[in-house]
């Protein structure tokens, strides 16, 4: 090269052919935009494809060809020592610059005091670019690494300008400053060397700047692949390696280290890796007397080890963890479904003396101010007990439950309400009640059933596989139980409902359930037939207004909604959210509204007749999330007449079949601004929209969704364990119409 170069590129390639074009081209057309002299380094590690050859086809300065896979850091290492520039671009092989991005780095570069040795690009995903993949890392007060602004739109926060260190996904470092320290540490092999050599510049007193102009694009985890055995061993191993040599060493943060640990083990092992982390983490007590040899090494280049870092607090790096998760699903999860089998022929159900199918209905699911699930049982049991072939028992905590219909009602102490009290009364009682009723088939209304297999046939309904998904929207404690008791319910059950085709495919992607067990059959709206409107009920007199139903959980992506109404100018129609919350849910949304009044109103749980005052004279209805298994609100709305603009998710479009306006970014509250801009202005859009839902609402009419759940709960009852079929909520209706 006739010029020295002002930035090199590093790449590790490993089985990246298919990679490299993209990713050199663009650096390429990047330094030409700016005309700076740059170079290319790509150092391959054994890789079985054609890296090598395709990285000198391509133009690249210097390709090092490994004769074995020496690990990520071992030859990023040689790709830094090859590098002839003062500023190095470590990157992956399928980043992707903009044309702007060397042209920011070189002069920043070059502008950078001598204490800054990173610099941070903006990282966003390839299959999105509005969501941020990482502005580099961030390690809160227990010593825990994670990548800054994961899993936010873009434009909806404002980064600080100096972060903790910059992600080896891609890296502008000062070399010198990286020798002075020691150089990259091989015994990581791969994974968090990022978070070591950025605690070890830190340390010796180094800054990092995040350079907002310097966007690139990055998916994440091409060479080993998301939740490979791999990854899973490498970083189990490798974090506890970076918390001995330079974690806080507080007993408050130990512990805390030990819950994480142990919480991650326990995650990696039922989500399919299997005793990788377990191993991970063995592995890394070999190295003891390693990591001593690093602290000693670090004493001698000068770099303090017990030097305090100004760390993030421990909450924040919590939410951080839990977007990056969440937006790696949503970007990368398409699970692939194999078709359904040919269902076997039906089969007469057993009777009872009188004719009737004897149903014991385990509601101990039921309490008060609870959102779809309590509308959902409570539909299915009126409609249950208005079939003539039915004789149903149902065994419940809430009293209300009894006026549903002519049943006979077993009240359950209150103590099933709750998840633990409800788990012990079904181990203890619930078979001996099958017994005393002399029940043909149990119902559970959700996946749960005793350890024990039933005597009788059952039937379990399932919801939502959202742990399986985006399990970053749950707690661990709920993930782990949720798994567990969804795989065993449906292990265990006869036949299994799914409420629709999307919460099928999950299902079926996540535990390989036999789809001849399996059933899809829809929702019913709320109960409003049987509601009168209070027509002195305050919210007829409301000025305009947009409505949100549901809870404030984070797959119900609110804060985007909120962000968007919060933001709006010239304001947009207030917003408002019926629908229980937590304390501190309800705490966040009022600080984060307080200094915008009148423009979201949150009204809590409300009652039915009340919420059909809202549906009916609200503007439009919203659905902001990122995941659900059905979608209620929607078919609600239809029910009352009211337009929707929702999230385009699979089953919301399942329901609607083009009756919503849809939202094709939901994480981005611009575009929730403008589709409630056109809803809010255009009476024309309104009223097609209520037209298509009338429609769609045809589908899913409570009569229909009871007799199909009849038709199967017959078949069970004399299938025993041999199981249903696949169909759909049409096609089961559509057998009962012609006279099955």
């Amino acid at each position: 090269m006739t010029a020295t170069p002002k930035l090199t590129l590093v790449m590790v390639a490993w089985n990246s052919a298919g990679l490299l074009g993209d990713s050199i081209g663009a650096f390429r057309r990047s330094a030409d935009a700016a005309g700076i002299a740059a170079e290319v380094v790509i150092v391959d590690n054994a890789s079985s494809d054609e890296s090598a050859d395709v990285a000198r086809r391509i133009g690249a300065d210097r390709v090092v060809a490994n004769p074995l896979n020496v690990g990520f850091v071992v030859a990023a290492s040689q790709g830094l020592a090859l590098a002839t520039s003062d500023w190095v671009l470590l990157a992956n092989p399928d980043l992707v610059v903009s044309e702007p991005f060397v042209g920011v780095v070189v002069e920043a570069a070059a502008a950078a005091p001598a204490d800054v040795a990173m610099l941070v690009p903006d990282i966003r995903y390839a299959s999105d670019p509005r969501v941020i993949n990482s502005r580099g890392l961030e390690v809160d007060e227990v010593g825990v690494p994670a990548e800054r602004d994961a899993g936010r739109a873009a434009d909806s926060v404002e980064s600080a300008d100096e972060v903790f260190g910059a992600s080896s996904s891609a890296s502008i470092l000062r070399v010198e400053a990286v020798e002075r320290v020691g150089g990259l540490e091989p015994a990581y092999f791969a994974y968090l060397e990022d978070v070591d050599v950025a605690w070890r510049l830190r340390k010796a007193g180094y800054r990092a700047v995040l350079l907002h102009e310097a966007l690139a694009l990055h998916e994440g985890s091409a060479s080993t692949g998301e939740g490979s055995w791999l990854k899973a061993f490498l970083v189990a191993r490798n974090r506890r390696i970076l918390f001995r040599l330079h974690a806080p060493k507080t007993p408050r943060a130990r512990a805390f280290r030990t819950v994480v640990e142990a919480g991650h083990a326990t995650v990696q092992a039922l989500s399919g890796s299997r005793s990788a982390s377990i191993r991970g983490r063995a592995a890394a007590t070999h190295s003891r007397r390693y990591t001593r040899f690093l602290r000693a090494s670090n004493t001698a280049l000068a770099v303090p080890n017990e030097r305090p870092i100004e760390l993030a607090p421990r909450f924040r790096l919590l939410e951080t963890l839990q977007r990056k998760q969440t937006a790696s699903l949503l970007m990368h999860h398409a699970p692939a479904v194999d078709e359904p089998s040919t269902p076997p022929a039906p089969r007469v159900g057993s009777a009872r003396d009188d004719g009737t199918v004897r149903v014991l209905v385990d509601a101990g699911n039921l309490k008060p101010d609870q959102g779809g699930i309590r509308t959902y049982t409570m539909g299915l049991i009126r409609e249950l007990a208005r079939d003539p072939r039915l004789s149903l028992v149902v065994a419940t905590s809430l009293p209300e439950a009894g006026k549903l219909g002519d049943f006979n009602l077993v009240p359950l102490p209150e103590s099933t309400r709750a998840v633990a009290g409800r788990a012990l009364w079904r181990e203890t009682h619930l078979a001996s009640l099958a017994r005393t009723v002399r029940a043909d088939v149990v119902l559970a209304p959700v996946p749960e059933l005793p350890a024990r297999r039933l005597e009788p046939p059952t039937v379990v309904v399932v919801h939502d596989v959202g742990p399986f998904v985006a399990p970053a929207f749950y707690s661990r404690n709920k993930r782990l139980r949720y798994e567990t008791v969804l795989r065993h319910a449906c292990r265990r059950a006869t036949s299994i409902v799914c409420v629709s085709e999307a919460t099928l495919v999950g299902l079926r992607a996540a535990i390989g359930i036999d789809p001849r067990l399996c059933s899809v059959i829809g929702e019913g709206p709320q109960l409003f037939e049987e509601i009168e409107t209070n027509d002195d009920a305050p919210d007829l007199d409301r000025p305009p207004f947009l409505l949100y139903v549901g809870s404030l959980d984070a797959r119900k992506n609110v804060d985007t909604l909120v962000d968007a109404m919060l933001h709006a100018d010239p304001p947009l129609p207030p917003l408002v959210i019926a629908g229980p919350a937590s304390t501190s849910e309800l705490a966040a949304l009022k600080r984060r509204s307080a200094a915008f009044p009148g423009r979201v109103e949150h009204l809590g749980y409300v009652e039915a007749s009340r919420l059909r005052a809202l549906y009916a004279g609200c503007l439009g209805v919203v659905l902001p999330s990122l995941y659900e298994g059905f979608g209620l609100p929607v078919l609600e709305a239809f029910a009352a007449d009211a337009p929707v603009v929702a999230s385009d998710i699979p089953s919301v479009n399942e329901i609607a079949r083009g009756a919503v306006l849809r939202v094709e970014s939901p994480l981005d509250p611009r575009a929730w601004t403008e589709a409630l801009r056109r809803l809010s202005a255009e009476p024309a859009l309104r009223e097609r929209l209520r037209d298509r839902g009338r429609v769609s609402a045809q589908r899913f009419t409570w009569p229909e969704v009871g007799a199909a759940f009849a038709d199967l709960l017959v078949e069970t009852a004399g299938n025993g364990p041999a199981g249903s079929r696949t169909a759909s909520a049409d096609e089961l209706v559509r057998h009962r119409a012609a006279g099955r």
